[in-house]
């Protein structure tokens, strides 16, 4: 019998921490369910990153394809190509939008929620697990160095109706510098909101425009 409670003990540590190790055990700041399923129009807004506009930038657009691409039941997923033009700027400043700005590019576009947030990416020089030290002798870098990337993605909905965040999740992730890594980031910050929009089609009701 100990035998037996002590496996299954074992075997649920094993699964909660292989959940944790994944980036599951980590839940939404803000999860506004009821606000939510008022949403039938998204627009998507670029992604601001004040340390690599460029890393903004691609996951603005890494994030945008992925929605897109989701086509969900009575929901919009906007691609704002005219929003420079609304709000007289370029796509490489709309990163810095206010919230008051955003949430007006989402009123004139008539939508019910605009999904921004920022995007923290440093690239350090890190030793492989073989050196100590990411430079050898005489001030020369090590072979055996490698590039580490590390990202931090936070994710924010705010309705259009009174500006207020219904949903907030931030994720951090690392590993081998490029987009991979911005990809693994995206997917954990997302998937709580895109599951739920999933499962929750049938609550979202046409609304007249």
């Amino acid at each position: 019998m100990t035998t037996k409670r002590a496996k299954r003990t074992f075997g649920t540590g094993v699964v909660i921490a292989v959940l944790v190790l994944a980036g599951c055990g980590a839940k939404p700041r803000v999860f506004n369910k009821s606000a939510i399923d008022q949403v039938n129009r998204i627009v998507v807004l670029p992604i601001e990153s004040q340390a690599d506009r460029a890393a903004g930038e691609v996951t603005f657009g890494l994030l945008l394809n992925r929605l897109v691409a989701r086509r969900y039941d009575g929901l919009d997923i906007l691609s704002p190509p005219v929003l420079w033009r609304i709000k007289n700027t370029s796509a490489a400043d709309a990163g810095t939008l206010t919230r008051d700005q955003a949430v007006s590019i989402g009123r004139e576009l008539e939508a019910d929620a605009v999904l921004t947030g920022t995007m923290g990416y440093t690239v350090p020089m890190k030793a492989d697990k073989s050196s100590k030290s990411p430079t050898g002798k005489g001030g020369k870098r090590d072979a055996s160095a490698r590039r580490i990337g590390e990202s931090k993605l936070t994710l924010k909905l705010i309705s259009v109706a009174n500006g207020q965040d219904i949903y907030v999740h931030t994720a951090k992730r690392d590993g081998v510098a490029g987009d991979k890594v911005l990809r693994k980031t995206i997917d954990q910050a997302v998937v709580p909101l895109e599951q739920y929009l999933q499962s929750s089609r049938t609550k979202r009701k046409r609304s007249v425009r």
